[in-house]
Order: C-alpha cells, then structure tokens, then sequence
C-alpha cells in the first residue's frame, strides 16, 4: 500500500454461481484510490459497478486477489470487524439510498455519529451538516431548508 492510498485492489476477481458453473462479475481488478482523490465508477448495467463497491465496503469479499481499505485486508475481517470497518472508516451512499423516513436529512446524516458510540458525537454535527448544505445549494435552491430540520 502506498502512503497516500485508501483503497487498493490487487488481481481481483468477485464470481457467483450461475446454473452449472459460475458467472465472474469482476476479472483481474487492479485499481489504487488515493487520499485526497475524487473517482468515478462507471459502465453498463451488469458491469460489475456495484460488486467492485460492495467489495470496497466490506459487505462482500472477493473469490480470489486482495481488497485492501485503510490498511485493512478486506479478506481478513470478521463480520464484527467489517461492520467496524463501515461505521468508521468508509461509507458510500447506495443507489437506493434507505433514508430513515422518521429522519429529517440532517438527522439520517448524523445517525452513523451516533451508531459509533463515541460519547461525543454531537461534536461532528456542525461540520456534518455544513457539508450537507454545501450539497444541497448544489441543486442551486430547489430544496427548502426548512423541510431539511
């Protein structure tokens, strides 16, 4: 692992049971996202996009090669360790995203600071929420921040 890098993928390959054989999602991945980068996924349908982060995010570990996140082997971890690993260290949003409805936005935002137990999570809650308002005039005022909290 380099000393900048987040994420390294060396020779992956992520493959499912498919009928009488098996079907490979990902072959031979070799990929480096340092600190400090901004990356992009992208493909068709069915190329893989979502296997390669659910790999990244520790809920899935690859078939053969080494997923390597914050200097953690994701092949390695417990599903404890994993979970840790989602709490803490990593996070993306899904596609489908499962806001908690009962949540306001700032509130879905925070519930991870409270999931981590810290005793002091309400110490990020400012600069959380000032990211998300810098997300939110991205969409140049078409949501009301008033229905936000």
């Amino acid at each position: 692992m380099t000393d900048n890098a987040i994420v390294t993928l060396r020779k992956l390959y992520k493959r499912f049971p498919a009928g009488k054989g098996t079907f490979t999602a990902l072959k031979d991945i070799n990929l480096t996202f340092g600190k400090g980068e901004f990356s992009g996924i992208v493909g068709p349908s069915g190329s893989g996009k979502t296997t390669l982060l659910n790999i990244i995010g520790s809920l899935d570990t690859p078939s053969e090669g080494t997923a390597t996140v914050l200097g953690k082997k994701i092949n390695d971890l417990s599903q404890k360790e994993a979970a840790a690993l989602r709490n803490v260290g990593i996070g993306f949003i899904f596609q489908t995203y499962n806001l908690l409805p009962v949540y306001t936005v700032y509130e879905n935002v925070e519930f991870a600071l409270l999931l981590q137990k810290t005793g002091q999570p309400f110490r990020w809650r400012m600069p959380a929420r000032g990211h998300l308002d810098r997300i939110i005039y991205l969409k140049d005022g078409a949501v009301d921040k008033d229905e936000l909290c």
